[in-house]
This record gives structure tokens, sequence and C-alpha cells, in this order.
């Protein structure tokens, strides 16, 4: 049966879109000015993903150049890596 208003295949999810933030963890305000127009507005907070669906873990890849940000392939260049401290982790053997 035919319903009036419900797309064809809505049982389907969306792909949707997924976003990566780049704030500042103690106040939320936006820790780059990824606009380019030389000053950090609300909407430097966040920058869309152009793949689709359900983005995987984000990794921060720090060269003697600088540093980067990337989840999967996309990646978003750092020019101010005096914000970021490399860290290691492990665990002792007791």
């Amino acid at each position: 049966r035919d319903l009036v208003g419900v797309a064809q295949g809505s049982c389907t999810p969306r792909e949707g879109t997924g976003s990566v933030f780049f704030v500042n963890i103690t106040d939320g305000t936006p820790t780059y000015d990824l606009s380019g127009d030389s000053t950090r507005t609300r909407a430097d907070r966040k920058n869309f993903l152009k793949r689709g669906g359900i983005p995987p873990s984000p990794n921060v890849i720090i060269t003697e150049k600088g540093s980067a940000q990337c989840v999967g392939t996309e990646c978003t260049e750092s020019l101010e890596i005096n914000n970021i401290q490399k860290s290691y982790w492990y665990e002792k053997e007791q």
C-alpha cells in the first residue's frame, strides 16, 4: 500500500554527514581560523567531512614542519603546533 508523504525506501537509514570539531575543551571557543578570514567565529569550530556515514576516529600526525588532524583520509593541516603535545602511553608490567 502506498502511504502519502512517506518517501520510497524511507526504512533505509540516511548516510548523513560527519564533522570534525576544533574547539578549546575548557570553553568551546574555536582553536583555528578554518574560514581563513583572520577571525575565529562560531563557524570556525566545525569542519564538515566530504565522506558520508559515521567517520573513523581522528588522528593527529606530527611532523617536523607542523601537524595535521586526520579523520580517515581527510586531513586538516595545523599551523599552530604550539597547542599540540606528543603523548606516549604504555602499560607498566607488574
